[in-house]
């Protein structure tokens, strides 16, 4: 279940309040920190989603 979480990371799309690249992405963006986690969280489960199917499809995931 690595792979949602390094497709994340190359994506930038990381929302743990934790990682010092949500408050640099919150600050780019004028938004406070919950408010960025709460646009991104969506982004991350989509990407999440896919990067699990095509795991599957390609036989690198065995479901």
């Amino acid at each position: 279940m690595i792979a949602p979480f390094i497709c994340n990371l190359s994506l930038a799309t990381s929302v743990t309040p934790t990682n010092s690249s949500t408050y640099i992405g919150a600050g780019l963006l004028d938004l406070d920190v919950p408010s960025y986690t709460k646009r991104a969280v969506p982004i991350m489960t989509v990407t999440n989603a896919l990067v699990i199917l095509v795991a599957a499809v390609t036989g690198v995931l065995h479901i």
